[in-house]
């Protein structure tokens, strides 16, 4: 199991980027969340299998059906927690 907070900025709000991660988290059986923040960026954090968290954090840059501009992708591993389901919030 990985847990990574990712932080990706560009032009990232308002045009479904977070409905897209959540798409894609469910196609990986991926939990967590995505949420906008104040500084204009997404945060998204992800957790489930190593091999498809590495594989959902590979297709952040060029999101299927997104044709917006992904400037930035910062991530951490962070503590697990177990999340339920994967939420926009």
């Amino acid at each position: 199991m990985q847990r990574l907070k990712i932080i990706v900025s560009g032009d990232v709000q308002g045009v479904g980027y977070r409905w897209r991660c959540y798409e894609l988290a469910k196609k990986y059986n991926l939990t967590g969340y995505a949420k906008n923040l104040k500084d204009k960026t997404v945060e998204v954090v992800v957790e489930g299998d190593e091999k498809f968290v590495e594989e959902f954090k590979s297709h952040l840059p060029n999101m299927p059906g997104y044709t917006e501009k992904v400037d930035e992708i910062e991530s951490t591993e962070i503590e697990k927690t177990n999340h339920e389901k994967f939420e926009i919030m």
